[in-house]
C-alpha cells in the first residue's frame, strides 16, 4: 500500500515534467527555410487566436505560423484566450475586439474549428473588426458563421508518429473529449508538413492582401 501511495504521485510528477519539457522543446523549434520574395502584404494585421489548451499543449499554440508570416513582412499578432472554458474565452474575445473597435482597428483572423464557437453572438459593431475569419482545418469545408467572412483553409495532414510530441498531443485531445480539436499537423506542430502548411498559409495571406487592396481602390 505504501508503495502505491508513493508511486502514483511520482508517476504524476513525471508526466507533468514530460508535458512541460515537451511544450518548451516544441516552442523552440525554428526550422530553416527560404523566404518567398515579393509577397503582397495585407494592409490590416493578421490575428491568430489560440484554441483549446491544456498542460499537454499550451505553449506556442500556432508553432511556426506567426513567425513565418512575420518574417515575410506581415504584421502579426496572437490573441491568447483562456485555455478551455467557453464563457471566459468569449468574454476575453469580446473585450479584445471591443478595444479594437474603439480604435477603428480590424483584423484578418486565423483560428481553428474548435475556436469558431467563441465567435458566436458577437455584437455587430464588434464583427466589423473581423475583415475575414480564416479557419485552418484538415477536415474539409466548414459551414458556419457568415459566409462572406468565413474562409476555410484546408491544411495538409500527416501522421504524427510515435514521438513525445504526438503522445502529448493525444493526451491533450483526450482531455478535451471532442472531435473538433485540430490535429497537430493543422497547428504546424508536425515536422513532416509544417513548412508546407506554412506556405499554404502564406498563399492565403497574399489573397487577403489582394482583398485589402481591392477594397481600397
Amino acid at each position: 500500500m505504501d508503495v502505491v501511495l508513493y508511486t502514483l504521485p511520482a508517476i504524476g510528477l513525471l508526466i507533468l515534467a514530460a508535458a512541460i519539457a515537451g511544450n518548451h522543446w516544441r516552442s523552440r523549434q525554428d526550422p530553416a527555410y527560404e523566404l518567398t520574395p515579393n509577397c503582397l502584404l495585407t494592409r490590416k494585421p493578421l490575428l491568430f487566436v489560440t484554441g483549446a489548451r491544456s498542460v499537454f499543449y499550451f505553449k506556442n499554440y500556432w508553432n511556426i505560423y506567426p513567425s513565418y508570416l512575420a518574417e515575410h513582412g506581415y504584421e502579426v499578432y496572437t490573441l491568447r484566450l483562456p485555455w478551455r472554458s467557453r464563457k471566459p474565452r468569449h468574454k476575453a474575445l469580446v473585450r479584445a475586439l471591443s478595444a479594437a473597435a474603439e480604435k477603428n482597428q480590424s483584423y484578418h483572423v486565423i483560428l481553428d474549428c474548435w475556436t469558431l464557437e467563441d465567435l458566436n453572438d458577437l455584437d455587430p459593431q464588434i464583427k466589423k473588426t473581423l475583415l475575414s475569419v480564416n479557419i485552418l482545418t484538415g477536415q474539409g469545408p466548414v459551414e458556419t458563421f457568415e459566409s462572406d467572412l468565413l474562409k476555410p483553409l484546408p491544411i495538409i495532414e500527416a501522421d504524427a508518429g510515435s514521438t513525445l510530441q504526438s503522445w502529448l498531443y493525444k493526451a491533450h485531445k483526450s482531455l478535451l473529449k471532442t472531435n473538433a480539436v485540430p490535429t497537430l499537423a493543422t497547428l504546424g506542430g508536425t515536422e513532416e508538413v509544417r513548412l508546407k502548411n506554412a506556405r499554404l498559409l502564406l498563399e492565403r495571406a497574399q489573397i487577403l492582401a489582394e482583398m485589402d487592396h481591392l477594397e481600397l481602390s
